[in-house]
């Protein structure tokens, strides 16, 4: 298996959310999220009353919109919170515990596909937008 080319298009960005919760508790993305879905709830991740929910209505980001934007919401939200070699079916873990094991990215890359994930990541939080300003 070769890398997901930067520009393969069909991504989304969802978020796993414990029942009434505002904030999700992990930020992901998917060009299949049905699929997906189902593996988190194979690891137990997701839990009876969780569920998975969009995060930005746009479903066909490029694989590098979706790892820009995903880094940002995973900040955003502050769910890199769980433990690297976390067995997530223990009964007692909380939601906080099943967050996110790492980020999408390392923001200090300086290769090519990295610095491409920095600039997506850029857009998604903001940075470079336009100074003019409609009077």
């Amino acid at each position: 298996m070769g890398l997901t080319p930067l520009d393969q298009g069909g991504f989304s960005v969802y978020g796993l959310f414990e029942e009434g919760a505002k904030e999700p508790y992990f930020v992901g993305i998917s060009n299949n999220t049905d699929v997906r879905e189902g593996q988190h709830i194979d690891t137990e991740r997701i839990r009876d009353g969780d569920s998975m929910q969009l995060l930005d209505t746009n479903t066909d980001m490029t694989y590098a919109e979706a790892r820009g934007k995903e880094q940002h919401l995973i900040e955003k939200h502050g769910t890199k919170t769980a433990t690297i070699g976390q067995d997530l079916s223990e009964d007692e873990l909380t939601a906080k515990q099943r967050g996110n094991k790492v980020n999408s990215f390392d923001k200090t890359r300086t290769d090519a596909r990295g610095k491409k994930f920095k600039a997506e990541y850029d857009k998604a939080k903001g940075k470079g937008k336009s100074k003019i300003k409609c009077k």
